[in-house]
């Protein structure tokens, strides 16, 4: 059937009397839009509103990434334990690092009024150490010093009340042995020790550990020295890596050699890391440094240490001492 174009029309002709009815019945589904001539009726889309309060969604919290600060190199050292060999006499064997690089740490602690300790000097007899070590019954040997070309002493040696060598303006600290025991002071201060009877004693460079643990300031401020940014003629040879030998004096007293037999410090790096260590160093001096450094001490069944590479005038020998008359000891 087609569809008329008009639908009011069509339901008058349908009857007469159903045609009020028919009216009213189209005129309302015009207006609600459900009739319609060729096409489908479109679906009414209700949106529901949800009213009812929301649940809010939880809020998952992120730590703020946190950047960790680069740590200032500490030194390391890794203890093997004390081993006494004689009475006053232990060794120790360690090892250290200093920026990835790594040493052996050989460590010789005497108790000075167990045994005694000199200095040897030959320049026209220069050896290793090994051989200054068996030349006598020493309990142990290492280098002295620092020592030029032609064997004499960079800086003055005492020994039994001779000098040798001369004063050196780079020299900072003093080594001595005398009869009020073992020292090490800085040479910039006035000796206080004019008349106590010097044994012997060694000048070298630097002074590592200032009396009372303190770190030297021309060390501890050295990437400034290093930079330019301040000029020291007694801050010299920062940067250079050699192997390494000290004396100190511990809180207790005692007489500490240290050698570090591989390029593995520079003299700043070696300074923060004696301050660092659990040698408990009152005071340290830099005795000498490169393939001249060597000590060696009789162990029990073996000589323990590393010898020096090459031959050298000045060795600072430990032999026991004698109590008494007769070499009665105690």
């Amino acid at each position: 059937m087609r569809c008329s174009s008009n639908p009011l029309r069509f339901a008058a002709r349908v009857n007469p009397r159903l045609s009020a009815f028919i009216r009213v019945l189209i005129l309302l589904a015009l207006a609600i839009g459900v009739v319609g001539c060729g096409r489908s009726p479109q679906p009414i889309v209700v949106a529901a509103v949800d009213t009812a309060t929301p649940t809010p969604a939880p809020t998952l919290w992120l730590p703020s990434p946190t950047l960790t600060p680069r740590p200032t190199p500490t030194p390391s050292v890794t203890p093997a334990g004390w081993k006494t060999i004689q009475e006053g006499v232990q060794i120790r064997q360690s090892t250290a690092f200093q920026d990835g690089r790594v040493t052996h740490v050989y460590a010789l602690r005497l108790d000075p009024s167990r045994v005694d300790v000199h200095v040897r000097y030959d320049p026209e007899n220069p050896r290793r150490v090994s051989d200054w070590f068996t030349a006598e019954r020493t309990l142990a040997a290492l280098n002295a010093g620092f020592f030029r070309p032609d064997n004499s002493p960079v800086g003055r040696w005492v020994i039994d009340g001779i000098t040798f060598g001369r004063r050196h303006r780079r020299m900072q600290g003093e080594f001595r042995i005398g009869g009020g025991g073992v020292s090490i002071r800085r040479l910039s201060e006035p000796d206080r020790d004019d008349d106590a009877r010097i044994v012997a004693s060694i000048e070298s460079y630097p002074l590592l550990l200032w009396p009372g643990g303190i770190v030297n300031p021309c060390l501890a401020h050295a990437d400034e020295r290093i930079e330019g940014l301040v000029r020291s003629r007694r801050c010299v040879n920062l940067t250079d890596m050699a192997e390494r030998l000290v004396v100190g004096i511990d809180g207790a007293g005692h007489l500490v050699f240290i050698l570090f037999p591989s390029q593995t410090f520079t003299l700043p790096g070696l300074a923060r890391w004696l301050k660092h260590s659990d040698f408990n160093l009152d005071a340290a001096l830099n005795l000498d440094g490169g393939s001249s450094a060597g000590m060696l001490a009789q162990d029990v069944v073996r000589v323990w240490g590393r010898d020096s590479g090459r031959d050298v005038p000045g060795a600072i020998v430990v032999l026991p001492r004698v109590f008494g008359l007769g070499g009665e000891s105690p």
